[in-house]
């Protein structure tokens, strides 16, 4: 009975003062530890029987704890205000509790407390405490109310622990009949040699599913720092790292006030993440395993740790772009000074037309590269449909061979990267050459088609005889430079021979940095 009074005073006190600390702090106060030792204070009074019963230590004690409890929780509906998910809580919480306690003091503290007696048995009255462990159950699993993470796995392994010696000291005692101290000394064995090893080890087997969760994602930003083209590849990879980590139920863009780059919720609903740029939003997750626990201190410490690694992948790559920026305008110079001089001066001493056209062209090719190497530079989409269509045309005059050119693209004011021009360009150009070198067409037809999102183009020849599609054009090693180019703009590349029709496709993406610099204001787009 002694006991039973210890704990029952314990679970008033911790009761009466919950709502100080939750779901909203009140104060800097110690109100939990004040009323834990008031407790254990009314229980030293009561062993020492310093009244002339438990109607006052003990009974009056958790009636006056009851209405202090229900002060404090006026305190703190009055601070929830504006916070509805505090609020909420705050008030399935108290449902639960003052439901479950006011049952309980009705039945059976009230009537002690006044001098009278129980009007329903024992029994019956303790059934009312089910009605306060049920709403906080509940409770528990609509709004997480309680950081129950890790200590609830190890108080009940604690407990089933101390239980096992127990079962198995009565099992050798009353069962075999084996004598007191021989029988605590076999299940201290049993316990020591066979349930303790097994309990360590199914903890280490889930302990390491974590483990190996941490070690996948790390192996995943690896991956993505290595294989990411530029920056942007490692911040649009930045989420999906977050979502395989912690598998949470929400993760979204969110304008958050965080005080450092990673933060847990007080309640440890949400991690809040701040951008990786200024141009990125903050993130906010909510409810990890899909709503199955809180985020823990060592979540914080994960998430820490994946962030500051993506960090230094950033500026990793930043570093990488800014010399490979350098080497550029390096090698940009020594074109323009050493091989542009020199090809200059060709065409100035050219002996006759043939060789002026050569070098001319051999310019012209030599600024296309020097402009490819600048990574701002863009061109009018166009301007590069009507170069396009130009140079075939050119092209096929040459040959002798009609040019059917079809074009369905709106290219208004989009711009391309000089580099995705250049490659298109060579794309067509290598193209003809094929139909050229390994047909004898008698028409050429080009279709370029696009919309908004890619670039389409066809180039349809004839001409292609059985034996010449065998030997030459299939093994054709132009066929890799041009699929190497529509790869490099992030597309696709197909070949294939219908009867005597070679049959060349090309898709491509319109996205920058590749593709066309659309205007919001202007709302460019391709069809």
């Amino acid at each position: 009975m002694s006991v039973n009074h210890l704990a029952v005073l314990m679970v008033c006190a911790t009761l009466a003062t919950l709502f100080w600390v939750y779901p909203i702090r009140l104060g800097r106060a110690p109100v939990p530890m004040i009323g834990i030792l008031l407790a254990l204070l009314v229980w030293v009074a009561d062993q020492l029987q310093l009244t002339s019963s438990p109607q006052y230590t003990i009974y009056s004690s958790i009636l006056g704890g009851f209405v202090c409890g229900i002060i404090i929780m006026s305190l703190q509906w009055r601070a929830t205000r504006g916070h509805p998910l505090e609020r909420a809580a705050l008030k399935w919480c108290f449902l639960s509790i003052f439901i479950g306690s006011l049952l309980l003091i009705a039945l059976i503290m009230l009537p002690a407390a006044l001098g009278g007696t129980r009007a329903v048995p024992l029994v019956i009255s303790l059934a009312s405490v089910l009605v306060l462990y049920l709403g906080l159950a509940a409770g528990l699993h609509r709004y997480r109310l309680f950081h129950v993470e890790r200590w609830w796995f190890r108080t009940w392994h604690w407990f089933f622990g101390g239980a096992l010696v127990l079962v198995l000291d009565a099992l050798l005692v009353f069962v075999i009949g084996l004598a007191g101290g021989m029988a605590l000394l076999l299940s201290l064995a049993i316990a020591g040699w066979v349930y303790f090893p097994l309990r360590q080890w199914l903890m280490g087997l889930l302990g390491r599913s974590d483990q190996r969760l941490l070690d996948s994602t790390l192996r995943q930003l690896v991956n993505n720092l290595f294989a990411a083209d530029s920056e942007a590849g490692i911040r649009n990879a930045w989420p999906g790292l977050l979502q395989r980590m912690f598998n949470p139920l929400q993760c979204r863009a969110a304008e958050i006030p965080v005080v450092s780059d990673v933060q847990v919720s007080a309640d440890g609903a949400r991690l809040y993440l701040r951008a990786l740029t200024a141009a990125d939003p903050d993130l906010m997750l909510e409810h990890p395993d899909q709503g199955g626990r809180l985020f823990t201190p060592e979540d914080l410490r994960v998430a820490t740790l994946l962030r500051d690694l993506t960090d230094k992948a950033v500026a990793a790559v930043r570093a990488r772009e800014l010399g490979a920026d350098v080497e550029r305008q390096r090698i940009s110079r020594d074109l323009h000074d050493d091989v542009g001089g020199r090809i200059l001066s060709l065409l100035r001493n050219a002996p006759d037309e043939q060789q002026e056209k050569l070098a001319r062209n051999a310019l012209q090719s030599l600024r296309e590269a020097l402009q490819a190497l600048d990574q701002s530079a863009s061109c009018r989409l166009a301007d590069s449909l009507e170069d396009w269509q130009k140079e075939c045309r050119e092209r096929c005059e040459e040959m002798q061979v009609p040019l059917l050119w079809r074009q369905s693209v709106d290219a208004g004011g989009a711009k391309l990267s000089v580099r995705y021009d250049i490659n298109v360009r060579r794309i067509l150009s290598e193209a003809l050459t094929n139909a050229f070198r390994h047909a004898t067409p008698g028409q050429v037809e080009v279709a370029v088609r696009g919309d908004e999102c890619r670039l389409d183009i066809h180039v349809i020849n004839d001409g292609v005889s059985a034996g010449r599609a065998e030997t030459d054009v299939l093994a054709g090693r132009g066929l890799n430079h041009m699929r190497t180019r529509a790869e490099e703009l992030g597309g696709t590349f197909s070949f294939r021979l219908e009867a005597d029709q070679a049959r060349l496709h090309a898709s491509v993406p319109l996205d920058p940095p590749y593709g066309v610099a659309c205007c919001s204001d202007t709302a460019t787009t391709l069809r």
